[in-house]
């Protein structure tokens, strides 16, 4: 880079003398300018874009899975709120459903326990 900043000298001689593209060059040149040669004389070491990629799509996956945890824990609290209330009253199931009333609801499903029922 630094021979083509020598007066007399242009990034196509430069290109030439070396057997590199001019184009290469000038992106180089771009680069030096835009303060890209920075990154690499800075103490951090330099990443590549796709490993930062890479990072923030785990970063947002971990962030989805903490949200899917805390609504779980959320619901937990809940429920455990819901079970102290019910064992504090000392409450009871209360079954509805009588083995007449299973066999006349659920006849059309089962004929065959229907059939059966009748026989015996």
């Amino acid at each position: 880079m630094a021979e083509c900043e020598v007066p007399g000298s242009s990034v196509s001689l430069v290109a030439r003398k070396y057997g590199i593209s001019s184009s290469l060059l000038f992106r180089w040149r771009q680069l030096k300018e835009s303060g890209g040669v920075s990154g690499l004389q800075a103490v951090k070491a330099v990443v590549p874009e796709s490993e930062v990629q890479a990072l923030k799509a785990q970063v947002r996956e971990l962030q989805r899975l903490l949200g899917k945890k805390t609504q779980e824990a959320e619901i937990l609290r809940e429920v455990a709120r819901w079970e102290r209330v019910r064992n504090k009253e000392r409450a009871q199931v209360r079954w509805r459903f009588t083995v007449q009333s299973a066999r006349t609801k659920l006849g059309r499903a089962y004929p065959w326990a229907q059939a059966a029922a009748a026989a015996a």
